[in-house]
């Protein structure tokens, strides 16, 4: 029973969007970073001058719950995946994708060490290349590492798309109680339906949602159709055939349900 009501709230992307993805992922990250990196190692080099050990760990701290609260924004935004966002969390996230990113990046270094003796053509298409593909497995490492981090309390679950479907709903006219059975295709705007009967317009009252076809188990309702036993009349004016309380006929003149014309019980219209 479970499984019928099982689904995900991310919605599945083809191979290219999810490579496009991974590429935003990883281009975002890398240009975010660049501000907090900097920042960074100016703090660390002064550290380091100081011979702090205190202030040097501190720097790393500092850096991880930075490495860790942007990706997590950016994996929300990208990815609609909830992360963790207290301090413990987004420190481990920081700490987990710094090295991760950094054990990527060797084979990157190590080529770039001997690309130094390359003619500057072959350095700059070198360049490109490894950016369009580290962005990629940046983008894929950092999605990797915030579905570590899920926050469990922030993931909803989004509503079924599909609802098994009904046609029609019952509905009783206000005007003249008439009961007919209404298809869900003639409610208007505003919620209001036409009598069948009267020709008023009338809000019906309906269920926000068709019942669901699996519930077998539950008995059948059968729907009777009331018909009405008022007297009818034919409006002079325009026409329109209604049924009319004994307390209208009584009254000697009638208003039409539908153009609202005065006129008497034998149909002439009064002036």
């Amino acid at each position: 029973m479970a499984d019928d009501y099982a689904y995900s709230n991310v919605e599945e992307d083809s191979t290219g969007k999810m490579v496009a993805k991974y590429f935003v992922h990883g281009t975002a990250y890398s240009l975010l970073m660049l501000v907090p990196v900097v920042v960074w190692a100016f703090l660390m080099i002064i550290m380091v001058v100081l011979g702090s050990i205190i202030g040097l760990v501190a720097s790393f701290a500092i850096l991880f719950l930075a490495v860790g609260w942007l990706n997590a924004q950016i994996s929300q935004y990208i990815w609609k995946i909830q992360v963790k966002q207290n301090w413990l969390s987004l420190l481990g996230h920081g700490f987990l994708l710094f090295i991760a990113i950094a054990i990527a990046g060797i084979p990157s270094m190590i080529i770039s060490g001997m690309m130094w003796s390359a003619d500057l053509f072959t350095y700059v298409m070198y360049t490109i290349a490894s950016f369009l593909i580290y962005s990629l497995i940046d983008g894929y490492i950092c999605k990797r590492v915030a579905e570590v981090f899920p926050d469990d309390e922030l993931t909803t679950r989004a509503a079924p798309t599909r609802f098994p479907e009904r046609t029609t709903f019952r509905g009783q006219c206000t005007h003249c109680e008439a009961v007919y059975m209404y298809k869900y295709s003639v409610i208007g705007p505003s919620g209001t339906v036409k009598c069948f009967n009267c020709a008023q317009l009338f809000a019906p009252k309906i269920p926000t949602q068709p019942p669901s076809r699996k519930s077998s188990s539950l008995p059948t309702v059968q729907y009777t159709i009331i018909e009405s036993t008022k007297p009818q009349l034919v409006c002079p004016s325009c026409g329109q055939q209604g049924n009319y309380s004994d307390e209208d006929m009584s009254a000697g003149s009638i208003r039409c349900h539908n153009c609202g014309a005065i006129f008497g019980p034998s149909g002439e219209g009064n002036q």
